[in-house]
């Protein structure tokens, strides 16, 4: 009888540069991770089946654990990722960063305010769940993006 193995791990790549839409630069660079937000409120999902826990309904949709589910303070369920949403940037330092966003056609990205860009240093991990952009486990905040 073969055995599978399902192994969930997260791949760390080397230092490097990221565009990440903010608020609290700091308050990110502190805390370290981003949320996928559901559009379910938790007491409101009445077609579960039967034992099926809200928390299992939500998880099974994200195609995660059960455990990387929370209620946000909204009362929303969401998902806890490992790292920041951010965008990587293919510069070096940060006048190149400067460079390269400035290039871009940043008005058009629905998830990025130009007016609260910051470019972050960190490492880039891999996940499964991201669509658009990547995550990142960030060391430091180099500065603030201003047109």
């Amino acid at each position: 009888m073969p055995l599978y193995l399902y192994i969930k791990k997260q791949i760390k790549l080397t230092a490097m540069l990221f565009m990440r839409s903010t608020n609290n630069a700091e308050k990110d660079l502190e805390g370290g991770y981003s949320y996928h937000q559901s559009d379910f409120k938790a007491g409101t999902i009445d077609w579960l089946e039967d034992g099926e826990t809200e928390k299992q309904w939500v998880a099974k949709g994200f195609g995660c654990d059960e455990e990387e589910i929370e209620i946000a303070e909204d009362g929303y369920y969401v998902q806890k990722l490992e790292g920041l949403c951010a965008y990587a940037l293919e510069a070096e330092t940060f006048e190149e960063a400067i460079e390269e966003i400035s290039g871009m056609n940043i008005e058009h990205m629905e998830s990025i305010n130009p007016e609260n860009i910051y470019i972050f240093e960190g490492e880039e991990v891999y996940s499964p769940f991201i669509v658009e952009g990547t995550l990142m486990n960030p060391t430091k905040i180099l500065g603030k993006y201003e047109r």
